[in-house]
């Protein structure tokens, strides 16, 4: 099977407005407002089933506290062919790409 992955990137990034907070052990620093400047799109058949979405904690603000800026990526998927990505993958792209069935029908 082929996965097609288009690669999208802002000129200006945006930021996501809200707090946010992984918990669980090790994942504590990743707290705060993130930006992005780019995502992928993978498609399998024509159809967008998975976006990989790449950020960093926005610098300068008191909820980014910690000296370190780390990027990070995470994958969101539509795994039953709603249109609704509601699966966070996490991670991205450090493990194998998992393509649902309702792509191959």
């Amino acid at each position: 099977m082929k996965v097609s992955t288009i690669h999208y990137i802002y000129n200006i990034p945006w930021i996501y407005s809200e707090t946010f907070s992984f918990d669980g052990s090790g994942l504590d620093y990743l707290k705060g407002k993130i930006k992005s400047d780019n995502f992928l799109e993978s498609r399998v058949n024509g159809r967008v089933f998975m976006y990989s979405i790449f950020a960093r904690k926005v610098s300068g603000l008191p909820a980014n506290i910690e000296p370190h800026e780390d990027p990070f990526g995470y994958q969101i998927q539509d795994r039953n062919g709603d249109g609704v990505f509601e699966t966070l993958l996490g991670d991205a792209p450090n493990h194998d790409i998992i393509v649902p069935n309702w792509v191959f029908k």
